[in-house]
């Protein structure tokens, strides 16, 4: 992905991590696992972020099939970073699953998938707060060791 799709993609993840109108910090923790998944710089991040802030922001496919579906991956991951998928972000997952001519049967599997890779995901150090690989043993900002 070039970098407008990668922008795209980080601001349609922001917009459902914000559509609830609170922020949580696993929330927070699941999009910076998202960016460093994406290679994408913080500069990116912060062109997304001033993409939401722009005015009103519609969430918009990006790049190859392949990255839309990566995209709702990654929406879904951060909907559910708390184990609970608000009302208003469940709309807005469907509407752009829609968009990506999803079937339900597809769109439970991807559900079903998040679930289980939330519970093996990136976790936070308890020292620093940097987003970890599950396989860490020590934290590769601070160096404290992972329990």
């Amino acid at each position: 992905m070039n970098d407008n799709e990668i922008i795209t993609c980080l601001a349609n993840i922001l917009s459902i991590a914000g559509v609830d109108q609170k922020l949580l910090p696993q929330e927070e923790d699941a999009i910076e696992c998202i960016r460093q998944e994406l290679g994408a710089e913080h500069s990116l991040l912060e062109e997304a972020i001033a993409l939401i802030h722009g005015g009103e922001y519609t969430i918009t496919p990006a790049g190859r099939f392949s990255d839309q579906i990566r995209n709702l991956e990654d929406m879904l991951f951060v909907s559910m970073a708390d184990n609970e998928l608000a009302l208003e972000e469940k709309r807005e997952i469907l509407h752009f699953a829609k968009m990506l001519k999803l079937t339900q049967d597809q769109i439970n599997g991807m559900l079903a998938q998040t679930k289980a890779l939330i519970r093996n995901k990136c976790s936070a150090c308890p020292a620093c707060g940097a987003v970890l690989d599950p396989t860490d043993n020590f934290c590769t900002e601070c160096g404290a060791r992972i329990s």
